[in-house]
This record gives C-alpha cells, sequence and structure tokens, in this order.
C-alpha cells in the first residue's frame, strides 16, 4: 500500500504557490491502468477524503488536485486525480530561482506588444551621423525596420 496526504487548498487552480491544509493521511490502492498525471486511487471513506481537493502522493512525489469521487462497496472511495504541474515545478526547483522574467522587450521579438516595457519610436525616418567611417570610404547606408515589414 502507499501512502497519500489529504489537503485542503484553498487558492486558485492557476496559483504557483499552494497554501495547503492537512487533513489526514491515509493509505491507498492504485486503480488499474492508472497513469502518472492522472492517476485513480482507492481509499477508505473517512470526513477527510470526502472533505479533500488536494493530495499529495508519497509513491510519486507530486501534488494532485482531486477532480472526481466515486463511493463504491465496501465503505471506499475511487478518487480521480488531475497532477498539479505548476505546484510541482515550484517544489522541483522553481522556488530557487533568483527571478522570473515576466515581461518582453519588443527589441527582440517584435510581435510582443508590452506596453509597460519602455521602447523607442519614431513615427519619422531618422539619419544619424557616425562620428567615423566604420564600413566604407565613400558612403554606407544602413537601414534598420522594427516590427517587421
Amino acid at each position: 500500500m502507499a501512502l497519500m496526504i489529504l489537503y485542503t487548498c484553498y487558492n486558485d487552480s492557476r496559483a504557483v504557490v499552494k497554501n495547503l491544509t492537512e487533513l489526514a493521511r491515509a493509505n491507498i490502492v492504485y486503480k488499474d491502468n492508472t497513469s502518472l498525471t492522472m492517476p485513480r486511487v482507492i481509499v477508505q471513506t473517512s470526513a477527510e477524503s470526502r472533505a479533500t481537493n488536494y493530495v499529495y502522493l508519497t509513491d510519486f512525489d507530486r501534488y494532485y488536485f482531486v477532480k472526481n469521487r466515486t463511493f463504491t462497496q465496501g465503505n471506499r472511495i475511487i478518487l480521480e486525480l488531475d497532477a498539479d504541474d505548476l505546484f510541482n515545478a515550484y517544489n522541483r526547483g522553481l522556488n530557487n530561482c533568483a527571478c522570473i522574467a515576466n515581461r518582453s522587450s519588443n527589441r527582440f521579438n517584435t510581435y510582443l506588444y508590452d506596453e509597460k516595457y519602455p521602447e523607442l519610436s519614431y513615427g519619422q525616418p531618422v539619419t544619424k551621423a557616425f562620428s567615423k567611417q566604420p564600413f566604407k570610404k565613400e558612403w554606407s547606408t544602413i537601414l534598420t525596420v522594427a516590427g517587421g515589414v
């Protein structure tokens, strides 16, 4: 038998960090044809197993949302689970990052417009002179286009 920790989670499923309240620990049996990302487990019926909406499976070292419950004979519940990829990634090292870049400069990808990222744009052509002739002894023309053609 494997061990499952039952929690109550009040956070939105899209939140990376979750605030969990442990309800109980329970022994489980995996249902046939289970998977790592969407396992089905059998647990004894209790107040905690009815109230839980979030679990941790020690065998897989992963957190899961409880998506569905099916009550069966013998005072047992089949829990259908769905992996919480955000919280699992956070616990596997995402929380050790110095920062997470969530803004993008359109200088690198001109199709990602970000109004909070400062940018330099001109409505008219601009001519700039070089202090030295870096290319040829005659005139050189450099054309730059931002934002595609």
